[in-house]
């Protein structure tokens, strides 16, 4: 069986957003949750890394 989260990852955040949003905290998919706020710490982490090397070969 297929979760929301697998197939729909867009309507499963929606979902997220507004059971947060309403407070339904004992509905939310926690590790999920967890699983894509750490994905988007490492994203951020790794573009932020990349600025400098962009901006150095921009100038060259």
């Amino acid at each position: 069986m297929t979760t929301l989260y697998e197939q729909d990852f867009a309507l499963w955040s929606e979902k997220m957003a507004d059971l947060i949003a309403n407070g339904h905290f004992d509905k939310l998919d926690i590790k999920n949750l967890v699983e894509e706020i750490r994905d988007l710490s490492k994203r951020e982490q790794d573009r932020s890394h990349s600025y400098p090397y962009l901006f150095r070969t921009t100038l060259n």
